[in-house]
């Protein structure tokens, strides 16, 4: 059996990358290279967002923030894994599942 575990990680990374706001806040008229952080609140005075729209990038803002903290966590523990040995089926497994769910948080 092939060990895919490895070959998760790239793939983790850029999940956490397609969680990001930044293409969106483009998309709707709000560039901001100086202060990215505060470009919601700046949304959220112009009145020129929806609410719902507000919320659900302010949902996948936190979501992005989530992919960060756990990345190094997953990477960590896929590397720990397969470092003591624990069986390619287990860390394939592990592995998929946890891209999955995180796919499914996003």
């Amino acid at each position: 059996m092939i060990n895919i575990s490895y070959y998760i990680l790239p793939l983790v990374h850029l999940q956490t990358l397609a969680a990001s706001i930044r293409g969106a806040t483009v998309r709707l008229g709000f560039p901001n290279n100086v202060n990215p952080r505060q470009v919601l609140d700046e949304m959220e005075k112009s009145g020129k967002v929806k609410p719902k729209t507000l919320e659900k990038l302010r949902r996948r803002q936190a979501a992005h923030e989530n992919c960060f903290e756990n990345e190094a966590i997953f990477i960590g523990a896929v590397i720990a894994g397969n470092h003591v040995g624990l069986s390619t089926k287990y860390m394939n497994i592990m592995s998929v599942s946890y891209f999955v769910l995180r796919c499914i948080y996003i």
